[in-house]
C-alpha cells in the first residue's frame, strides 16, 4: 500500500483495535472467526476465505438497504452469504468502534465496486491478516508487537467517496463531511505528480468587491460585474461530469452574487462540495442568508487583517451556533505586519479556528502594495504549538508551499502533505470572463477561452492535461 498524498482531517478513537498486519512468511491459521463476531474477543483472519468473511461484515455497516436485499448486494459483492451466520440470536458484527468505511462510489449510493475488488486482492494477498480484539491491555496478540500506522478512516461511510485515477493508475479517496483526501494504491506504487481530471476547482464567480483590500490580486471592484448563472450551472455540470470532489468560491466579493445560495445549493445536488473565501460577515447576521449557506457548504473561508477580524467572527459563529469545523481563517502572508501575524495566530488558537494561510500573489494590485516581510512565518507557527496543548490544524495553499519550499524541509515538513505546482490537481474557472486556467493568479497567456454553455466536459479534460 503506497500513499502518495494526504491532507489531514480523520480522527478515529477505538475500545478494541483491528489492523491490517504484514507478516513475512509467517504460517498462522484462522483463530475466533466461526460466528462471524470481531470485537471484544482476540481474532485472526489468515486465510482468504476469513478475510473475506471480515470485509462481508464490515461491509454490511455501509449499505443502507433493507436488511435482505442488503445481504444479497454483499453476496453479490463478495461471495459470502451473511444469512448463514444468523441464529436468531446473535448477528455477524465489528465492533462499532472498530469499523471503517470503505469508500462509496461518486454517487454516493453503494461502496464503489471496484475500490472493494482491489481491497479483496490486497487483503487475500499471503502474508497479509487482519487481526483483532481489546486493546485494554491483558492477553497479549498480534497487535502488541511492530510498527503502527493509523490511516484515520473514518467509522461511518457516510459522506467518503472514491475515484479512480485511469491514467495514472492510483485512487482518491475524499470525505465530503470532513474534506479529508488521501491518495493512494493498493499493492504496489504510484507518486502522481498529475491527475487525469482535476479533484478541485477555483470557481470565481464575481468580480464585484467593496472591501477595497490594498493587495488584491484579482482587483475587484464595487463596479465589477457577476458571472451569468446559467454559465455558473453548466459549468457545474461539466465539473460534475469528471467528478471534481470540491469547488472553491471566490471573487470578488460571492457572497453578494444575487444567486449565490442557489450556486451552492446546485452545486450540492451535483455531488460537488461547495466551499467559499469571504471576506463579509453580513451573511451571517441574516438567518435567512446563513442558515440555508451552513447547511449546503462544505466550509468557508474568512479572510482576515488583524486578530480583531477574529474575535468577531468567533462571537458570531458562537452566537449563531455554528460548529467551528465549518469554517477555516484565511490569512495572506505579507498583508500585515509579522507582530500582527503573531497576534491572529494566537487568536485562532484561543477561538479553535482552522488556519488557512496564503501565498503572497502579484497580479492585480499586489504589484504596487508594499509586502510585510514573513520569513519567521513557521517559527511563530511553531512557538504557538509549544505553548498550547491544543494544536491548530493549519493547511497552506500551493503559492506558499513554492515561495518557503526549502524552508518547509528544513523544518521536515513532510512532502507527502504539500504541492508546489498548480495545475496537477486542480485548476481555475473564471465564470465571469468565460475562461480557464491552472490556477487564478497564473499568466494571462495560459487562460483559454471557453464557453461553458454547449460544450462538453472533454474540452475541459483536454485543457487540464496540457498544464
Amino acid at each position: 500500500m503506497h500513499i502518495s498524498n494526504i491532507r489531514l482531517g480523520f480522527a478515529n478513537n477505538s475500545s478494541s483495535s483491528h489492523s491490517l498486519i504484514f507478516l513475512p512468511n509467517e504460517n498462522l491459521k484462522d483463530e475466533g472467526v466461526e460466528n462471524a463476531e470481531f470485537g471484544w474477543g482476540q481474532f485472526v483472519c489468515a486465510s482468504k476465505d476469513a478475510k473475506n468473511l471480515y470485509l462481508a461484515v464490515m461491509l454490511q455497516y455501509q449499505i443502507q438497504l433493507p436488511e435482505k436485499i442488503k445481504y444479497l448486494v454483499i453476496r453479490e459483492l463478495t461471495g459470502i452469504d451473511l444469512l448463514e451466520y444468523e441464529d436468531g440470536y446473535k448477528s455477524p458484527y465489528v465492533d462499532h468502534q472498530s469499523i471503517f468505511a470503505i469508500p462509496m462510489s461518486f454517487e454516493g449510493e453503494i461502496p464503489d465496486e471496484e475500490f472493494l475488488k482491489e481491497l479483496q486482492d490486497y487483503v487475500s494477498r499471503e502474508g497479509v491478516v487482519i487481526a483483532g480484539g481489546n486493546d485494554n491491555g491483558g492477553e497479549s496478540n498480534l497487535l502488541s508487537e511492530g510498527s503502527i500506522i493509523d490511516l484515520g478512516l473514518p467509522s461511518e461511510a457516510y459522506g467518503l467517496i472514491c475515484r479512480k485515477d485511469r491514467k495514472y493508475g492510483y485512487w482518491t479517496l475524499f470525505h465530503r463531511s470532513t474534506g479529508a483526501k488521501i491518495r493512494m494504491i493498493l499493492g504496489g506504487k504510484v507518486s502522481p505528480e498529475k491527475a487525469e481530471f482535476p479533484e478541485l476547482v477555483d470557481l470565481k464567480i464575481t468580480d464585484f468587491c467593496h472591501h477595497n483590500c490594498p493587495f488584491c490580486y484579482q482587483g475587484s471592484t464595487p463596479q465589477g460585474e457577476h458571472a451569468d448563472h446559467n454559465d455558473i450551472s453548466a459549468a457545474l455540470s461539466h465539473l460534475s461530469d469528471i467528478k471534481v470532489f470540491e469547488v472553491a468560491i471566490g471573487g470578488g466579493e460571492p457572497t453578494y452574487h444575487p444567486k449565490f445560495v442557489s450556486i451552492l445549493e446546485e452545486a450540492s445536488r451535483l455531488g460537488i462540495v461547495p466551499n467559499f473565501s469571504t471576506r463579509s460577515l453580513d451573511w451571517l447576521r441574516d438567518p435567512k442568508k446563513w442558515v440555508p449557506i451552513i447547511d449546503v457548504i462544505g466550509s468557508f473561508a474568512y479572510s482576515v487583517q488583524s486578530s480583531k477580524d477574529v474575535q468577531e467572527l468567533a462571537t458570531l459563529m458562537k452566537y449563531n451556533g455554528i460548529r467551528q469545523s465549518k469554517v477555516s481563517i484565511q490569512y495572506v502572508m505579507g498583508s500585515t505586519s509579522i507582530w500582527e501575524f503573531r497576534t491572529i495566530v494566537e487568536e485562532v488558537s484561543k477561538s479553535d479556528f482552522n488556519l488557512t494561510l496564503l501565498g503572497y500573489k502579484t497580479p492585480g494590485d499586489g504589484r504596487s502594495f508594499n509586502k510585510n516581510e514573513t520569513t519567521n512565518w513557521i517559527k511563530i507557527v511553531k512557538e504557538n504549538y509549544d505553548r498550547d496543548s491544543y494544536y491548530t490544524p493549519i493547511t497552506i495553499d500551493t503559492a506558499l508551499a513554492k515561495e518557503y519550499e526549502e524552508l518547509l524541509k528544513m523544518n521536515q515538513v513532510p512532502k507527502i502533505t504539500y504541492h508546489t505546482q498548480e495545475g496537477k490537481f486542480s485548476m481555475y474557472v473564471d465564470a465571469v470572463e468565460g475562461k480557464i486556467g491552472p490556477s487564478s493568479y497564473c499568466d494571462k497567456n495560459e487562460m483559454i477561452d471557453f464557453s461553458f454553455r454547449g460544450t462538453s466536459s472533454e474540452i475541459i479534460a483536454q485543457a487540464f492535461a496540457k498544464w
